[in-house]
Parts: structure tokens; sequence; C-alpha cells
């Protein structure tokens, strides 16, 4: 399975969420993610009916169209222990290793210790510590070895500042400020001021309102 283009000239979308777990059956035309373009935020369906596995990408992840992101398999096939993109329709992608996501991803068994420069976290904390910006390097785990947990990541944001976070926008409100910026600072921008004599536009209020009001099609505030 590869990231669908959407729209016409779409190079890359920024996945918002999967709506099924990695090990779960699936009908073809079930509701299988959330794509945001530059344009919309589109619901993508699944192509086949089968077992969802091999999930490569994360929501938040800005993904290039025709990138491989999953795999749908039958039941009686077993997953490869990686995937990696087709080369007709985007080469040069380096391969990603994927992980099986338990339940209790809070346990010792679902922390990543791959490397040394790895962070010791499991994909849940990591995932909720990138959509809230926070720099896991930072944090001094209280797990097993040192890995990190979710009590150490919350106790971090609620001492983190508010207004220390950087403010984010979909792609579309980005587009249209740029659109916004480029035709202010483009454009010819001109004023026309006139002076004109209201006297007897006055005096006409005075003698008879209802008449001037009626006249010069102005609104009338309640006494």
């Amino acid at each position: 399975m590869i990231m669908p283009a959407l729209n016409p000239g779409q190079e890359t979308g920024i996945l918002l969420e999967w709506f099924k777990q990695e090990g779960e059956k699936i009908e073809k035309g079930d509701p299988l993610m959330e794509v945001e373009t530059d344009k919309a935020n589109v619901e993508v369906e699944a192509e086949a009916t089968g077992i969802l596995s091999n999930i490569s990408v994360q929501p938040g992840d800005e993904i290039h169209v025709g990138k491989v992101i999953a795999m749908i398999l039958s039941e009686d096939e077993s997953a490869p222990e990686s995937i990696k993109d087709d080369s007709s329709t985007q080469a040069a992608v380096t391969e990603n290793e994927v992980k099986h996501h338990s339940g209790s991803s809070e346990k010792l068994e679902s922390i990543e210790t791959v490397s040394e420069n790895k962070i010791a976290a499991s994909p849940k904390v990591k995932q909720f510590a990138k959509k809230e910006g926070i720099d896991l390097s930072t944090i001094n785990g209280s797990g097993p070895g040192g890995a990190i947990l979710m009590e150490n990541v919350l106790a971090i944001q609620s001492t983190a500042e508010k207004e220390d976070k950087d403010f984010q926008t979909g792609k579309g409100w980005l587009l249209m400020a740029d659109r916004l910026t480029e035709s202010w600072t483009s454009a010819p921008h001109f004023s026309i001021v006139r002076n004109l004599d209201a006297t007897n536009p006055g005096r006409s209020q005075k003698r008879n309102p209802e008449e001037f009001f009626c006249k010069y099609n102005f609104y009338r505030p309640a006494d």
C-alpha cells in the first residue's frame, strides 16, 4: 500500500490518523486513514480485504506520494520483516523496520532499545512526545534500564510553559496565508478621499427624520 495522490500536482501528504491498528482485519472500502493535503483533509479507504501489517509511518509524518506505508496481507500470509518502496514509484527510499505494537505499550517487551543512539521509549511515548513537541533526549527515564515512561513525559509537560510551544496549523491554512501575502505584496493599493457637503442632508434629517431615513436608505437606530 502506497501513499496515494489525492489531488493533481500533489507531492506529499501528512498522515493525520490511522483508523485501523496493525494486525487488525480490514475490509475493502473500510476507512483506513486520514491524510492532509494542500487543499483538504481526505479519508483514504482500504484497497483490499486482509490483515493490516507493516505500518511504516506514524501520524504527523509528511510522506511523499508513492511511498510504501503499509501492507495488506491475506490471513494465511506471513508478514515480512521489512518493506521497501517500489522503485517504479519512488527510488532511493531507505527501508523502514516495522515493529509489531502490542496493546500494552508500557510493558518492557514493547520498549525500543535497538541501539545506543536510539531513545529507550515505547512507540506510544514517542508518538505522544512528538505530538506535544517534547524532546525525549532531555528526559531521564525512570523505567527499566532508564527507559522513558509516559509518566516521565507527562511530568515534563505539566511544568512546561504553554506559550513556549510553537503554533501548529494545517497545510491548507499555510497555503492560504502564502497566497494572501503574495496578493498583498504584489497587487497595487490605493485610496480615494473625497470631501462632501452634508449640510442639506443634515437639515433634512432634522425637519423630517422618517423621510430622511427612507430617502437615503439609512438605517435608523431604535430610540
